[in-house]
């Protein structure tokens, strides 16, 4: 009877190098992915109508009106006294608004609660779909968001 040794089953170098060339490139294009491309209008409507909603409750609680202006990649926040600092808003990479406001401007009167002026701003998200954003300015503090005009 022959007797065989104890034959072990490894990796062979090329093989290991193999799947660690292939780790490092699965690595990279998920880093170097651009993480805003995939938003969709629903969600950069949401992120929007929130910024808003907190930017009026700051507002109410400092006694503070404030104005917001429509860039087309940015939405920049202006308090009126000026002894606040000002803020914007970067819309996220593959999408873009338009609006209907009178020179691109909501303006928000802490002391009523309230917009002055009513407007929709229309949010074109990187998966080619469009909401509504919303401001009323009759109704108390009414930001809503909608998939129709």
């Amino acid at each position: 009877m022959l007797h065989m040794g104890n034959k072990h089953k490894a990796f062979t170098m090329t093989e290991i190098l193999t799947a660690v060339v292939v780790m490092m490139m699965t690595l990279a294009v998920a880093l170097m992915s651009p993480r805003g491309v995939r938003q969709t209008a629903k969600r950069e409507a949401e992120r929007l109508q929130a910024y808003i909603y907190r930017n009026m409750q700051k507002a109410d609680r400092i006694h503070k009106n404030f104005y917001l202006t429509f860039y087309t990649d940015f939405v920049r926040l202006n308090w009126h006294d000026q002894s606040t600092i000002d803020d914007s808003f970067k819309i996220s990479e593959g999408c873009s608004y338009t609006n209907t406001f009178t020179d691109s401007e909501a303006h928000y009167n802490a002391g009523r609660r309230r917009f002055t002026n009513a407007g929709t701003i229309t949010v074109n998200g990187a998966d080619g779909k469009i909401y509504y954003v919303i401001i009323a300015g009759i109704t108390e503090g009414r930001v809503r968001i909608s998939e129709t005009p």
